[in-house]
Formats: C-alpha cells, sequence, structure tokens
C-alpha cells in the first residue's frame, strides 16, 4: 500500500497500483511498477543477447586498453569498441558462439601501424614484441607510444602494457606471470601519439604457444 506524506502535496511512498514512490536526491519521484515481460524472446534474440555477452565479457577485461585506443570517443570508450567488434569478432553456431581473437581491434585512429611487427619469446620464456624503423611522417613520429595486450585463450587472462616504448626503440619485452608455460597467446600492439590524443588502429600479431 502507497503512503502519503504530509497530504495531497507531500511524498509519496511504496506502492499503489501501477506507481512506485520514493526519495532520490531529496526529491520526490513516482514511477511505473516494473513487470516481467509477458512475451518470451526469439531465437534470434537469445542469440543476439548471448553474441553481446560474450563480447562484454572480453573487452570488459581491457577497459584501461580501450580509453587510449578508442580515446576520441571517451568517456564511451567500452561502448564504442564493443560496437566497432561486435559484427565481426563473434563466430560459430548457437549456443556455441565464441570470438575469433584475430579480429579484435582495441584502438582505432589515424596514428601509424608498426611496421614489420614481430613476437617472439626469449630465454626466460618472455614476450618480445619487435618492429623495424621508418622515416617519420605526420601520423609516425619516433616519441609515438606503444600498446601492447596479449590474451591468455587457455586461462581467459589478458596482459596489458599502455604507453610503454617509444616507437623508436624498436622493441618491447613483456614479463610473464609464473604459470603460463604451454599455455596459448594472442599477440596485439598499437601506437598512440605522445600526447595520447591521437591513438592508431590495433594489430594482431598472431599466437604464440609458450
Amino acid at each position: 500500500m502507497g503512503i502519503l506524506r504530509n497530504g495531497v502535496f507531500g511524498t509519496f511512498e511504496r506502492r499503489t497500483g501501477l506507481l512506485v514512490g520514493r526519495v532520490v536526491n531529496k526529491r520526490n519521484v513516482i514511477s511505473m511498477r516494473r513487470h516481467k515481460p509477458t512475451k518470451l524472446s526469439t531465437a534470434q534474440q537469445q542469440e543476439h543477447q548471448m553474441k553481446f555477452v560474450l563480447v562484454v565479457k572480453f573487452f570488459s577485461s581491457i577497459k584501461d586498453l580501450l580509453v587510449v585506443g578508442f580515446a576520441k570517443n571517451r568517456p564511451n570508450s567500452l561502448n564504442a569498441a564493443i560496437k566497432y567488434n561486435f559484427k565481426s569478432v563473434v563466430e560459430g553456431v548457437a549456443p556455441e558462439f565464441y570470438l575469433n581473437y584475430s579480429r579484435v581491434v582495441f584502438g582505432v585512429g589515424r596514428t601509424g601501424r608498426p611496421c614489420r611487427p614481430m613476437v617472439d619469446t626469449d630465454a626466460a620464456g618472455n614476450v618480445v614484441f619487435s618492429w623495424q624503423a621508418e622515416p617519420q611522417n605526420r601520423y609516425s613520429r619516433n616519441r609515438d607510444k606503444a600498446c601492447f595486450l596479449l590474451y591468455n585463450a587457455t586461462k581467459k587472462l589478458t596482459l596489458r602494457a599502455i604507453k610503454t616504448a617509444d616507437r623508436v626503440t624498436l622493441n618491447y619485452t613483456m614479463v610473464l606471470p609464473s604459470g603460463f608455460a604451454g599455455d596459448e597467446m594472442h599477440c596485439y600492439m598499437s601506437f598512440v601519439s605522445a600526447d595520447g590524443r591521437e591513438p592508431g588502429r590495433s594489430v594482431y600479431l598472431g599466437i604464440l604457444n609458450l
């Protein structure tokens, strides 16, 4: 039962019929009572929801990287990344949907991509990224900052290194936690301008089996 406080001009609390009254930030708010949908989702809607959950779960784990890679869309970088990737990264047939990690993009923009990038492991089992030198131009500067992403498909974990090495250094070593031996790693990198305002499109570098 709803309660009317202080007469007809007072606050209205709790439920009455289809209305719900409550006080939010010292203001009286009246809204419609929520109800469960009476229609079942169609098969197409259910498939869309399954895909959406899959994409959101992955990209939510790299939100700090998306803030840089989708800098033009702040403060909605996560939403922009999901929208950009949704139609291209999900494969499979319901209910066995999965992500095609080779199509994941964590950054878009005009800053130049790395020149002939490569990825390998060193004697200690860490991941070494390398790329080649190239002449500077408007969108490829020596002081551009590199961003790196490793996705451990075996353990479902992501590792990020954000705005670390300069483009001119030509390499970067990412030290891995213990216990990654034998795991499958998907590798990515990108550059962003030194001031962080202009990201570049990320590049998928392939799979490393540690």
